[in-house]
């Protein structure tokens, strides 16, 4: 075996034994997340799938439950304090985003009322496309690209 074949084998054999440790040590320290796939202490699964509705609690109520060891009747008043809160949430949501639509008319009527005629229509499509694309935004759900 010439030197040049020694030098070769030995980077080759040198670089393949760091790919193996690098590896090993990756998977033993590091504990990517899609090692635990399947759950585990260190890893809870998603509160709900994206995209899907919410669901009605019961896994908030499971875990007091655990936690706290709660009789059916604390059971069933912490379920419809949890039902009333959600549907206060809902209905203040619902009005801020009323109110918040309201306010952005206001404003570009605000802005309009300023412009002349040929800067009104860009306004218009201005908006117009920007409204297009936050609904289309809106259709997209949660944590979808951009």
């Amino acid at each position: 075996m010439t030197n040049r074949t020694k030098a070769v084998f030995w980077i080759i054999f040198v670089f393949l034994s760091g790919s193996f440790v690098g590896g090993v040590l990756t998977h033993v320290l590091v504990r990517p997340a899609h090692f635990h796939a399947g759950g585990g202490p260190d890893r809870r699964p998603p509160a709900r799938e994206p995209g899907q509705p919410r669901r009605n609690g019961s896994r908030f109520l499971q875990r007091l439950d655990q936690a706290l060891d709660l009789d059916p009747g604390q059971e069933n008043e912490v379920r419809r304090i949890v039902e009333t809160t959600r549907k206060r949430f809902r209905g203040a949501a619902e009005e801020a985003s009323r109110m918040h639509r309201e306010i952005r008319k206001q404003a570009r009527n605000q802005i309009r009322a300023l412009l002349r005629p040929e800067q009104v229509e860009k306004y218009d499509e201005m908006t117009r496309r920007k409204d297009r694309r936050f609904r289309e935004g809106k259709r997209r759900g949660p944590g979808a690209c951009q």
